[in-house]
């Protein structure tokens, strides 16, 4: 990924609407012979034919170019794809292509995604060795082989099955990995693949198996290959007789058997069981490559739906290597076995049988009622409509379930999951529909106790005044197991759910934002039970906060220290406690570092889209000069179709910003870089309707360009498909292709479904926009993680998933940054003031970011966060001979093992160099004492004063120097430990 220029995308522009020259497409391919050529742009296309027969043609841009490429070499225009290359070597690409004949064209298309500009490469002819290729393979024979030393990055060998009914073993101690193929080089069909050891099975007298050898080390190592005949019941091809009643393999211990066994009768299942730790599954039909399984169970089967006459095979894989013993049992089919035989439901008491799954019908008798089922037993049971050739799922429940909206005279189809196969009886009532049975029919209530008889239930409750917190909660009221949905209207969109709140079983939910006359719809219902319960819903007067000033700026004299007061107002009706620290966030300090955001259709914007966050960079992203890109965020896909959206955090640290949209691909660049360790808020936007893209920084926007070369850009809703929304998506190790992790802390993501304006991005950024306003599709706070799950805080519940993270809070705490009283309760109607101190002592001339965050119990705005801006300018007054005593920065940092810190002294000093945690704590004294002039280059191994390892997190180190006059200096650095 290379940053992008003006002038690129007028060259672009320009190439986009000029007539196509020699080498625009495959039509215009240019004529090439052997050796080095110049592509003057990308994409380009050339056309080969080979002068002879034998030769293997090697097609690179290895060590020709530093741009990135990309390589695909078709038979013809629009013919077959050869071979393709991306990324074969840092960004370059390279093919060798066998078994092509005299007069063959080849058609070779180079480009790259990323970049128009061209590049060297060549085109030449090699010999080929046997081996080299499937279709020059070196023939294989039992016993021991050998891999010649001069073989390439793989190997190739064909070996033909000497007789049928036996068995072919590969094997070796060298690291490598191994494929075993059969059919033809043209079309492959793999039959097994590992390393060490591959056995295969079922190969007829004659056939070729060709073997691949992927060398990781090189050649020159020995295998070895076996052909052994199958022990009877070992492969499908030969499996043993299966008999009713006790079936006993005799032979040696094997881990995996295979029987086969036709049916004797009609209207009969086949009853499988066994006392050994085993799966054993049910085949049919298709050869032993591609055989049908009808169905597979642990240690014990039934199958019902083979045919009289049918021969099936049955496969044991047992796990202990213990001898297997099992019985097979033919037994009639019971009236209810099959979907097709299915037995008339009654009213009243039903019996089902001791089988494992079990069918019944029945006809609905009249309008406006319902069917109630219940059981004692350990069943599932699912309704379904039509009949058996296009049932439709209705609904399913745990030992019963209550059907709704089923017409008077319509059938419908039980199955019962029976989980014990053991006989029961359950229950069929039709009832009048009754107040609260469905969302149509709600119970009408007000605040107070209720009382249901039966689960699910419906309730309905107007809201009697504005700011007001209802709660409503099973939690002390029930020992059932409950779930609660809070519904905007009948069948409208869900305000918020709940189950197991804070690991019960019962659930609580805590509202606010409407408004006197406001209507909910309330179900209490859950999977596992009917039962009634007993529920609470309460008004609460709430508190709530209000700030003098939503953003801080501070500017301070480089050495000396300046205030600020911020006041927290109380306009609400409760008191207001308040805890105030410095924001945290999510850290992404390693390579698996990832969060992962299920698919959702809310994800999947069309018109416009806005997507917020704050990121603080940790290191600079350095890869020894090869291409460095990191993804930022990253929802779909970008190749061939270009569907979904991302960003990527450039080299240089600037960013890109790339939408797949209905008329193309549209990548929108900017200049301006991100500042390592410190607090940045980006957001980006793209509306549909007018075709722009946006990047603001901090609230203001971004100056940039489009970028193209082969895809129209402007105009078109954004492409989505059903993929996951990643943060911090690594697809490599970072270096090993020239990406992977964003070394970074980011926290208050927030997706919108519009574009938004300058001003709404700026509230975003002060976090004075509700998390239930208009067109925000979620928001996820990075500080309210538990067991790995980061909350989506609205009502969308888009909750994601943290991988990698040990320890998921601990973003760096600005240093310079302390405020008091941290903590306190406001009165209703009463403020308070906080005191902030900006401390530049040690800090460069430049301005920093900072967050404070308000944790309240203001229901509406339970944390609210504050960026700061200190602004650090000239000193006042300062010793110029302590200016030339220097502090450097650590390397390596992040600290992994060990780091240098290396300072400078002009003049003899007494000094003394500590490093400290971030609440000033001493970790351990490098040096205390006199030093001559000179540079010095202390190594710290990141243990304390009592040589005990310190934690991951953010450290700081001071150098103080005692000048020869008696005036004291000091400087300090921050680093990371990340082990």
């Amino acid at each position: 990924m290379k940053t992008f220029r003006l002038s690129l995308i007028l060259l672009a522009l320009t190439v986009g609407s000029a007539r196509a020259d020699s080498g625009d497409s495959c039509a215009e391919a240019v004529t090439i012979n052997q050796g080095t050529h110049e592509a003057p742009k990308a994409p380009y296309w050339y056309q080969f034919t080979m002068p002879e027969s034998g030769k293997g043609l090697v097609i690179s841009s290895v060590g020709l170019t530093t741009t990135d490429t990309y390589l695909k070499v078709y038979d013809a225009c629009n013919g077959n794809l050869l071979a393709t290359s991306d990324d074969y070597t840092y960004g370059q690409s390279q093919v060798i292509i066998y078994s092509l004949s005299k007069d063959d064209v080849v058609y070779i298309e180079w480009a790259d995604n990323y970049s128009a500009a061209g590049f060297r490469w060549k085109l030449e002819l090699i010999e080929v060795s046997p081996g080299d290729d499937c279709t020059l393979p070196v023939t294989a024979y039992e016993g021991t082989n050998v891999i010649p030393e001069n073989a390439g990055t793989h190997f190739w060998y064909e070996f033909t099955m000497p007789r049928s009914g036996t068995k072919m073993t590969v094997s070796t101690s060298a690291n490598t990995y191994i494929q075993l193929f059969t059919n033809t080089c043209s079309e492959l069909i793999e039959l097994n693949s590992g390393t060490a050891e591959l056995t295969v099975y079922d190969v007829s007298e004659g056939e070729s198996i060709f073997i691949r050898w992927e060398l990781y080390e090189g050649g020159n190592f020995p295998w070895n290959l076996l052909v052994e005949d199958v022990i009877p019941g070992e492969s499908c091809s030969t499996p043993l007789l299966a008999t009713v009643g006790n079936n006993i393999y005799q032979g040696e211990t094997l881990t995996t058997y295979w029987y086969e066994y036709t049916m004797p009768s009609a209207d009969s299942k086949m009853v499988i069981s066994t006392h050994v730790e085993s799966y054993v599954s049910v085949y049919r039909g298709g050869d032993c490559l591609t055989p049908n399984i009808i169905n597979s169970g642990y240690m014990n089967l039934s199958v019902t739906d083979i045919l009289q006459g049918e021969t099936v095979r049955i496969f044991w894989q047992v796990y202990d290597n213990v001898q297997l013993s099992w019985t097979l049992d033919i037994q009639e089919l019971e009236p209810g076995e099959l979907c097709t035989t299915a037995l008339t439901a009654l009213e009243g008491t039903n019996t089902v049988s001791a089988v494992p799954y079990y069918w019944y019908e029945f006809t609905m008798p009249a309008e406006n009622s319902k069917i109630v089922i219940t059981s004692e037993g350990n069943a599932g049971v699912y309704a379904f409509s039509n009949d058996c050739s296009n049932a439709e799922y209705l609904n399913s429940g745990y030992g019963g379930l209550i059907l709704l909206e089923v017409s008077a005279g319509e059938k419908i189809l039980l199955l019962w999951d029976n989980y014990d196969a053991i006989q029961f009886d359950w229950q069929l009532s039709v009832e009048q529909i009754a107040p609260g049975d469905n969302c149509q029919h709600p119970h009408e209530i007000t605040a107070g106790t209720h009382e249901f008889t039966h689960s699910p239930h419906w309730y309905v409750y107007t809201v009697p005044e504005a700011d007001k917190e209802i709660i409503i909660t099973s939690v002390g009221y029930t020992s059932e197991d409950t779930y609660l949905v809070v519904l905007t209207e009948c069948n409208g969109s869900i305000i918020q759910q709940s189950d197991d709140f804070e690991d019960t079983q019962q659930s609580q939910l805590s509202l606010t934002n409407f408004d006197a006359g406001d209507k909910i719809y309330i179900l209490w219902s859950d999977y596992y039970t009917r039962n009634g319960f007993s529920w609470n819903l309460s008004l609460h007067d709430i508190a709530k906060i209000s700030l003098s000033n939503p953003s801080l700026t501070q500017t301070v004299a480089k050495g000396e220290a300046g205030s600020i007061s911020l006041d927290i107002s109380n306009p609400g009706k409760a008191d207001l406690d308040y805890d105030i620290g410095q924001s945290l966030g999510l850290s992404f300090t390693d390579n698996e570092d990832m969060v992962y955001i299920p698919s959702n259709a809310s994800f999947n914007t069309s018109s416009g889209i806005t997507v917020s966050l704050w990121l603080y960079l940790i290191e600079d992203l350095n890869c020894n000069s090869y291409n460095n890109f990191r993804y930022l965020f990253s929802k779909g896909s970008f190749v061939i179709p270009y569907e979904g959206y991302h960003v990527i955090v450039e080299e240089d640290r600037t960013l890109t910003w790339s939408l797949g949209t209905t008329d193309g691909v549209l990548r929108y660049h900017a200049e301006t870089p991100i500042n390592i360790g410190e607090w940045v808020f980006l957001s980006f936007t793209y509306s549909a309707a007018s075709s722009e893209a946006k990047i603001y920084l901090n609230g203001e926007e971004l100056t940039g360009a489009y970028w193209t070369h082969d895809w129209p850009v402007w105009g078109g809703g954004i492409l989505s498909t059903d993929e996951p929304l990643l943060f911090n998506y690594a697809t490599y190790e970072p270096c090993s292709f020239g990406y992977g992790h964003l070394p970074s802390y980011m926290d208050d993501f927030s997706l919108w479904n519009k574009a938004l304006t300058q001003e709404q991005i700026r509230q975003t950024m002060l976090h004075q926009v509700s998390v239930t306003a208009p067109n925000l599709v979620s928001y996820w706070d990075f500080e309210e993680i538990e067991d790995g799950m980061i909350p989506d805080k609205t009502n969308a519940q888009n909750h994601g998933y943290a991988y990698g993270l040990d320890n998921v809070i601990g973003a760096p705490v600005n240093g310079w940054l302390s405020f008091t009283p941290a903590n306190g309760s406001i009165a209703a109607g009463s403020s308070a003031r906080i005191n902030l101190t900006a401390d530049a002592t040690d800090l460069d001339q430049k301005n920093y970011t900072a967050q404070m965050t308000v944790l309240s119990n203001d229901p509406k705005h339970p944390a609210v966060k504050i960026p700061i801006t200190l602004k650090v300018t000239a000193p006042l007054g300062i010793n110029k001979d302590a200016l030339t005593y220097t502090l450097e920065q650590n390397y390596p940092n992040p600290v992994t093992t060990e780091t240098i810190i290396g300072y400078h002294l002009p003049a003899n000093a007494q000094i003394n160099l500590t490093v400290y945690n971030l609440q000033g704590q001493r970790i351990v004294t490098l040096k205390d004492g006199y030093q001559t002039s000179g540079t010095y280059r202390i190594t710290w191994t990141g243990l304390d004063a009592l040589n005990e390892s310190v934690p991951n997190g953010m450290y700081f180190y001071r150098l103080v120097v005692l000048l020869p006059d008696g005036h004291q200096t000091s400087a300090s650095k921050r680093m990371i430990i990340s082990r």
